[in-house]
């Protein structure tokens, strides 16, 4: 198994390396980093994620401008949680696309703060980037599945049961394939918690069975008092 995860853990770190590298070039051409493209929100995710394949338990930053989707989910932190986001569920969205970058980069963490004469609030905090199950409401624990394939919808029998739908596509036979060399536990047909095809989080946690290594991401910020004030008028 382990020589299995050393070959994935190539493909991986030589995958996300080919996407950051593309995403650096259009900023290039762009002439700014860009923030907001469908390339950029997978890019920089895959940071941390090669940053954590390759090993080096090296602490990184994350820049304030990754920040600014996350605000709200900050103050709510900062006013009524003690400085804490207690889950990556809290940061506005559904499901696990279409999330501000903070939920992909550190996800719930503990921060400080200093409120400045002007206002403004300063924000400060660690976070320990690792991979890990997830305690289900029964007591149980559950690998996530970051979802690839989504399953059309089933139909319901005569008797009342729900029947699930078959798979079908290039995807759907890709992910059986996959999920046949490298195990059901790695690329699971139906996944923790939508029930789709995709890669569950003991991938990236026993990838540390090949020489992956956990590492701390800082975050620092600093709130405008504008948008703290407009962040009161709402709540």
């Amino acid at each position: 198994m382990k020589l299995k995860l050393f070959f994935l853990r190539i493909v991986f770190i030589l995958a996300t390396t080919m996407v950051i590298w593309f995403w650096r070039l259009n900023n290039l051409v762009v002439g700014k980093p860009v923030l907001d493209s469908k390339v950029a929100q997978l890019a920089i995710p895959m940071i941390w994620l090669r940053h954590y394949l390759l090993g080096t338990g090296r602490d990184l930053s994350v820049p304030e401008e990754y920040s600014i989707g996350a605000l709200d989910t900050i103050l709510v932190g900062y006013k009524y949680d003690e400085g804490h986001i207690y889950h990556s569920t809290c940061y506005k969205g559904s499901g696990f696309y279409n999330r501000p970058l903070l939920f992909y980069l550190v996800g719930g963490f503990t921060f400080g703060w200093e409120e400045k004469e002007n206002g403004d609030v300063a924000i400060s905090g660690v976070d320990h980037y690792d991979w890990h199950s997830t305690e289900t409401y029964d007591g149980g624990k559950e690998y996530f599945t970051s979802p690839f394939y989504s399953y059309p919808e089933g139909e319901w029998g005569e008797d009342g049961e729900y029947i699930p739908a078959s798979g079908s596509g290039f995807i759907y036979h890709l992910w059986k394939v996959l999920s046949f060399l490298f195990g059901e536990e790695y690329f699971p047909m139906r996944g923790f918690p939508s029930g789709d095809a995709g890669i569950s989080n003991r991938l990236w946690e026993d990838m540390k069975l090949v020489g992956a290594k956990e590492f701390d991401s800082h975050v620092e910020l600093t709130i405008p008092s504008c948008v703290i004030d407009e962040f009161d008028e709402e709540f």
